[in-house]
């Protein structure tokens, strides 16, 4: 399963899916696999979007990313090393991270 087959099966199976994808794109005007090209699968809800300015509320979207954390904390991130760009090296399971350049050969 890929990382993205990972994301929206969770989205779906905690009944989700449908207001992350119409926030992601309120908020970034991207699809879902065009934003997480770039962002470990880690942060992926984190961030997504603004939490608080969405109709759900932040602490709903904050459950919800806490639970996929435990999830993701295992899946590959080979897409963000092929696209190239910003990694995040968590260092902690709060997500504090020390971002470092990925150049692509």
């Amino acid at each position: 399963m890929t990382t993205k087959q990972a994301l929206i099966q969770f989205l779906r199976d905690n009944g989700c899916f449908k207001e992350f994808k119409i926030n992601l794109g309120k908020f970034r005007k991207q699809s879902i696999g065009r934003y997480i090209d770039g962002v470990l699968p880690v942060r992926y809800i984190e961030l997504a979007f603004d939490w608080r300015k969405t109709r759900e509320s932040h602490e709903s979207w904050e459950k919800i990313d806490l639970k996929w954390r435990k999830i993701a904390k295992d899946l590959p991130i080979e897409h963000i090393a092929k696209t190239g760009g910003f990694i995040g090296d968590c260092v902690n399971d709060l997500g504090h991270c020390i971002t470092k350049y990925n150049p692509v050969d």
